[in-house]
């Protein structure tokens, strides 16, 4: 019983959506029966009077326009008037991908679209060269000192993260671009810096420690100076503790030697000591357990001061990426200027701008034609 209902459903909303009097978005899996649909939203179209030059079908792949093209034709020759009247019309059909459409009109139109007549669509394999080679490029020109923290990027993700992510920046750019530049612009602070951030976390240190005077107090606590010095961790965070109070001596890994001495991995306060500084490294138990609830009491605080550091962190973090982004994209163009092409992003972002002006124009045109009557 209940197929039955979801068939009668179905059958309505396949009705409904084949229907040329509505505009209807259709979402379905694959395999559904969505070019069915629109085969037969295209066959009421005809049977309506439309003409076929006047109806514009449109798929993402050739393969799929094809397909929609042939049934359109198999099922005209099944209704035999329709067919009398439409098969001597057949090249008025309009099948055809998205990027095939809008290349069409920039053709069209290429003075108005300020491109070269000879624009022609780059296949895959050469706009894939042309983006590893814009890459290239650009992360060496970074590596060369061009404005962005190149090395900052490369500890922070990995160059092969790094890359990859270039990459997908460059290749889905009609939507991640404008998302990206919004988050800087308008979430990501304009003073952020690297340096900045590291003179605040080292100020919040100070105010965790109660001043200088509070940070000798702790290191005092801690194993004496010649077994810290044999412990790489503790002798690290005796220098970013007694001296990144001063901004000027602070650097990230300092910064994370300390978060390894007073967080867990999960940036958790500390409940045990950490094995930076083994029990047997104090001279008595009684030093090790007044060094142990001094890093328990100020944990709290330094995990405070350490979570704003990520954060400011990772805002330079996306302002760099955007940097970096903004670099590959533009020699990316460079690149596909040269060999008078566009790439399917392209294609699809100069149709939209090119119809934009039009209608602007036209709308002007409008206006003063209103004024002068």
């Amino acid at each position: 019983m209940t197929g039955e209902v979801l068939s009668f459903v179905d059958a309505g909303a396949r009705a409904e959506a084949s229907d040329p009097t509505l505009n209807i978005a259709l979402e379905a899996s694959a395999g559904t029966g969505k070019t069915r649909v629109l085969v037969d939203r295209y066959l009421r179209l005809l049977e309506a009077g439309s003409a076929p030059r006047h109806i514009l079908a449109i798929t993402f792949t050739r393969k799929a326009a094809g397909e929609m093209k042939t049934r359109i034709i198999d099922e005209l020759r099944q209704r035999p008037a329709l067919w009398s009247e439409m098969k001597t019309r057949l090249f008025e059909m309009h099948v055809t991908t998205i990027d095939a459409f809008c290349l069409g009109l920039l053709r069209e139109f290429p003075l108005e679209a300020g491109l070269d007549p000879d624009v022609a669509l780059l296949d895959e394999v050469t706009s894939d060269r042309l983006k590893e080679e814009a890459l290239d490029e650009t992360l060496s020109a970074s590596r060369r000192g061009r404005g962005v923290d190149i090395r900052f990027l490369v500890a922070r993700f990995g160059e092969g993260a790094l890359r990859r992510g270039m990459r997908e920046f460059l290749q889905s750019r009609l939507t991640r671009e404008e998302i990206l530049r919004r988050y800087v612009e308008h979430v990501v602070p304009p003073s952020v810096s690297l340096k900045t951030s590291l003179k605040r976390f080292s100020e919040s240190l100070a105010s965790v420690f109660r001043g200088r005077d509070g940070v000798e107090r702790f290191l005092e606590s801690g194993p004496p100076e010649e077994e810290a010095e044999a412990a790489p961790g503790f002798r690290a965070l005796r220098f970013a503790l007694g001296r990144g109070v001063d901004p000027e001596t602070a650097t990230p890994v300092d910064v994370e030697e300390i978060r390894a001495y007073f967080l867990t991995l999960e940036n958790a306060p500390r409940r045990r000591l950490s094995p930076l500084a083994p029990k047997e490294s104090f001279a008595t138990p009684a030093a090790y357990e007044r060094h142990r609830e001094a890093v328990l009491a100020l944990a709290p605080g330094v995990a405070r001061a350490y979570r704003q550091w990520i954060r400011e962190k990772d805002f330079y973090a996306v302002r760099q990426i955007h940097t970096l982004y903004r670099h590959a994209a533009a020699r990316f163009a460079e690149l596909k200027r040269a060999c008078a092409g566009l790439d399917f992003t392209d294609v699809l972002l100069e149709a939209v701008k090119s119809s934009r002006r039009a209608t602007t124009r036209a709308g002007s045109w409008a206006s003063g034609r209103r004024g002068r009557t």
